[in-house]
């Protein structure tokens, strides 16, 4: 007898350990993940978005979906999510008479100086500044 056949008399299925775990994982095209990631950003825009939370999502490891972000969205994830923010923000400048800081925490931002430095540093400009210019009178 071999080796392999005197282990497989002795051994039960109860002694076999995987060496890899592997789940198993839709197969998604590259237009459904940018899809699915514009989604997640899109409905939780106001909430803390982390990196992870978003991969995960998509079922992307954290270091595939940097570099798969980078070469589909031309920027990183924390620039996007800010410019997307900043976006949001200029429409509400622009639309209502919200107070900045109803603003801030509609956009997903923490405090209203990081939120003045993000918007000055994308807009060139401050928000108070922007709507003065751009308010539209409803």
């Amino acid at each position: 007898l071999n080796v392999i056949s005197i282990l497989s008399q002795i051994s039960t299925a109860a002694d076999v350990y995987p060496i890899i775990s592997v789940q198993p994982e839709e197969d998604y095209s590259i237009p459904q993940k940018i899809e699915m990631i514009n989604r997640y950003i899109n409905c939780n825009l106001s909430n803390k978005i982390t990196l992870e939370d978003v991969s995960s999502y998509v079922r992307m490891s954290r270091t595939y979906f940097c570099m798969f972000f980078k070469n589909h969205f031309n920027e990183g994830f924390a620039d996007y999510i800010n410019n997307r923010r900043i976006e949001k923000a200029c429409q509400m400048l622009a639309a209502t008479n919200k107070d900045i800081e109803s603003i801030v925490a509609e956009c997903g931002f923490k405090t209203v100086p990081y939120f003045t430095r993000v918007f000055s540093k994308i807009k060139g400009t401050t928000p108070g500044k922007y709507r003065a210019a751009h308010f539209i009178v409803k």
